[in-house]
């Protein structure tokens, strides 16, 4: 369940105006998202830039398109731990890798990446499993800069001991560490996952299906979004997966949230991966 967000009416009026005046401005729209993330990522927005309101904010992003820029980061900021939920990631070791190793190039997405944990940590599975080579993984989210922050994501080096154990728990056959270089108080992954990535700005809520894939990560989005969006979301994320193809979704999200949900059945309860099976 997403947290829930102390607002005021006052703070509420701005926010909905600002998600209109960014539409309206720049043609992001966001009207079909939880108030909550919506809130957190203005309050964000709004102390950075050293504002006293909302509303300040939203003149300030009419002028100024860095500013837009950084407040689509936050927007995109879904603070997934990495390696988080590791029987998932257990489960793509054990169901998912031996389908893949069958296609001679395994095609992979991970949609709205946020801090990029999902993607380096798909990476780092397909590594060990001798298929990061073969494979092509594709990493988007909804701007160039949101894309660039999960590109260039890092790991406090406080959370590294729950890291390592939940790598662990995955089946991880080395040390999380070798594929990180700590400095300091953050530790950053080892560029060379992400040499076969293609990195790319695709907003979900807008933009259309541009490949077809064996492998889909969309962990943490769709319970941001009201339910007509989740719905047309999760179609896009129909129409991008293969016949046979393995979709993950995050904690508080289920296949019924799709209106395919019928082509679908569970490949490894109670990990949320599901099988297209129609």
């Amino acid at each position: 369940m997403l947290r829930p967000v102390d607002a005021g009416p006052l703070e509420e009026l701005e926010v909905r105006l600002l998600v209109e005046g960014v539409n309206r401005r720049y043609g992001y729209d966001f009207s079909g998202f939880h108030l909550g993330p919506l809130v957190r990522a203005a309050r964000r927005a709004r102390r950075r830039e050293g504002l006293p309101t909302v509303s300040a904010l939203l003149e300030r992003l009419l002028r100024d398109a860095a500013c837009m820029d950084r407040l689509l980061v936050d927007l995109a900021r879904r603070r997934t731990p990495l390696f988080h939920e590791p029987e998932l990631f257990l489960a793509i070791r054990e169901e998912v890798i031996p389908i893949l190793r069958t296609y001679p190039r395994p095609r992979i997405w991970v949609a709205g990446g946020g801090s990029g944990h999902d993607l380096h940590a798909m990476a780092i599975v397909l590594q060990e499993e001798g298929l990061l080579e073969r494979c092509r993984l594709y990493a988007t989210d909804l701007s160039d800069s949101a894309v660039r922050a999960a590109r260039e994501g890092t790991v406090r080096a406080a959370e590294l001991p729950r890291a390592s154990e939940a790598y662990r728990r995955t089946g991880g056959r080395g040390s999380l560490e070798a594929y990180l270089r700590i400095d300091g108080g953050r530790a950053a992954f080892d560029p060379g996952l992400g040499e076969k990535v293609v990195f790319a700005s695709h907003f979900v809520v807008t933009d259309a299906v541009f490949n077809e894939f064996n492998l889909i990560l969309c962990r943490n989005l769709l319970r941001t979004l009201t339910g007509p969006l989740q719905r047309r979301v999760a179609d896009l994320l129909h129409r991008s997966l293969d016949l046979l193809g393995f979709l993950c979704l995050g904690g508080g999200e289920s296949i019924e949230l799709s209106p395919h949900e019928r082509c679908y059945e569970a490949a490894s309860p109670p990990a949320r991966l599901f099988r297209r099976v129609r």
